[in-house]
């Protein structure tokens, strides 16, 4: 799986300095003008699209064929995608955890997890629709599952803010035991989908 890594890497690597510019420049408006939405909302995006990028290339290369001819396992070439997806979340997440240190927000124990696990559930809804559909198909039913899961994030901040930080810990436990059942039924329905474009 690390040669999976490195080989995505070494693809995307102009595209990856572009979004870490992003990154840092969504982090400094944060700071700037007071407001962590920003720095939330980027790290759900280069989760999603980076792993999204990576799967283009490989489809436009005819990639995936030549591995699963090669003998590389399935479990192997769906499991990358989604810790390419995590690792690119996690950098964004140092970022994300700076700029609310530095605003010293008041619950951030609660603004730090809710985002990251929004990033998790979104890359776990929609890498299954690429390996169903494609990347062509894939990107248009993502889109409108990212603004989905947006819209939903938004409407339950304004409507249930205070019973999200009133209840606090307990709703961060629950909110981290679903978006890892989620994540872990997106990869297995990813790996069924995955099988079932090799026949």
């Amino acid at each position: 799986m690390l040669g999976l890594l490195i080989k995505d890497f070494y693809n995307l690597k102009k595209q990856l300095l572009w979004y870490i510019v992003i990154i840092i420049i969504f982090n400094i408006l944060s700071l700037n003008i007071n407001n962590i939405a920003f720095s939330a909302t980027i790290g759900v995006l280069v989760a999603v699209s980076v792993p999204l990028s990576a799967i283009a290339y490989e489809e436009k290369d005819g990639w995936q064929k030549f591995a699963i001819a090669s003998g590389i396992s399935t479990e192997s070439i769906t499991g990358e995608k989604y810790l390419l997806g995590i690792i690119c979340a996690v950098v964004c997440d140092i970022f994300y955890l700076f700029v609310l240190i530095f605003l010293n927000t008041e619950h951030i124990l609660e603004e730090f997890f809710i985002p990251v696990c929004i990033q998790i559930i979104s890359l776990s809804t929609l890498l299954p629709l690429i390996f169903k559909f494609g990347v062509e198909k894939g990107r248009v039913l993502m889109i409108f599952a990212l603004i989905l899961l947006l819209s939903i994030f938004v409407f339950l901040m304004n409507y249930l803010d205070s019973i999200i930080f009133t209840i606090g810990i307990l709703f961060i436990i629950l909110l981290i035991i679903y978006s890892l059942s989620v994540f872990i039924i997106s990869f297995i329905v990813s790996i069924k989908f995955f099988n079932n474009k090799k026949h």
